[in-house]
């Protein structure tokens, strides 16, 4: 027990260390970045941190494998990391580290929302004076999708400067409704004068006409509202396993190749094994940025076999 106490302690502060620094780097570029901004210099300051822990969201990985390197450093400066090798094998180091990289897949399945939730603060840090926004509404259904884009919407004032709402089956166009003379009334958006395209028809429709309905759910600073998508709830759970396998596999991989004889050896670079470290940093970066309409589900099984194989690799090594 005191072995994985004095371990946790050691790592802790590893990671204090490099996501301190990590802060700093960030808000230092950020501040620049939001020197011209038009506000108090005390909003531009708390500005500049928010947007550092919006950039750190991201790139979290990045932080964990420094702070596992700094981990290793600390240990090899006195000789410990070769006691505590001695004692525990990899399987033992994989569990003590377990919770650890829980919360770290953890939240990288809550990367989005965190961003999200970063958005919203700093919206009313800059209380901006720019009243018009855009809105897209995305409906996702069996045979087509429904797409609506809201223009000029002045949430000060409750007033729309356009709409427009198409349908889609088969990626063709088939039905559309457009209106610039808008009113907000009882949640709904109704259309004095509205164009309609159906079948190669145009229809102007010259009475009120009510074109949505439960308009206040979407009052908000986000742009993008899904409302229904196929098989929402299958592919939601589908994904969040995804994401914590493959991070969980990924952040073990990452503690082996800097734990491993190798990189403990003091007579052996180890600076090979970091740039390791570093490729299958930025590979993970890069291919869970990639989105593919098609063919989506099969990369990213392939990425999970990928870094499976290496966890593997360095896993049978030890």
């Amino acid at each position: 027990m005191k072995i994985i106490n004095y371990l946790y302690t050691k790592y802790l502060f590893s990671f204090l260390i490099s996501i301190s620094a990590s802060l700093a780097i960030f808000f230092i570029f950020s501040l620049i970045g939001n020197l011209d901004e038009k506000i108090n210099f005390k909003y531009i300051i708390y500005l500049s941190f928010l947007n550092s822990i919006q950039i750190l969201n991201f790139v979290k990985s990045f932080v964990v494998f420094v702070s596992f390197v700094v981990f290793v450093i600390i240990l090899k400066s006195k000789n410990e990391i070769f006691i505590i090798k001695k004692y525990l094998s990899s399987k033992k180091i994989i569990i003590i580290f377990l919770p650890v990289i829980f919360i770290f897949a953890f939240l990288e399945i809550e990367k989005g929302n965190i961003s999200k939730q970063l958005d919203t603060f700093k919206s009313h840090l800059l209380k901006s004076n720019q009243t018009n926004e855009n809105k897209v509404i995305v409906n996702i259904l069996n045979d087509y999708k429904e797409f609506t884009v809201i223009k000029g919407l002045n949430l000060k004032d409750f007033k729309i400067k356009e709409i427009l709402k198409y349908k889609i089956i088969k990626d063709e166009i088939t039905e559309a409704e457009y209106s610039n003379d808008l009113i907000i009334s009882n949640d709904e958006i109704i259309s004095n004068k509205l164009t309609k395209f159906n079948s190669e028809k145009i229809i102007t429709i010259n009475k009120p006409s009510k074109i949505f309905e439960n308009f206040k759910k979407y009052n908000s600073k986000q742009v993008i509202f899904y409302k229904n998508q196929k098989n929402d709830f299958l592919n939601f759970n589908i994904n969040i396993f995804y994401i914590f396998l493959y991070n969980s596999i990924f952040y073990l991989s990452l503690i082996l190749i800097v734990l491993n004889r190798q990189a403990i050896d003091k007579k052996n670079n180890f600076i090979k094994d970091v740039s390791i470290g570093i490729f299958l940093l930025l590979y993970s970066i890069s291919i869970n940025s990639i989105v593919l309409s098609n063919f989506n589900f099969e990369l990213n099984m392939l990425s999970l076999l990928f870094i499976t194989l290496v966890f593997i690799k360095y896993f049978k090594y030890e």
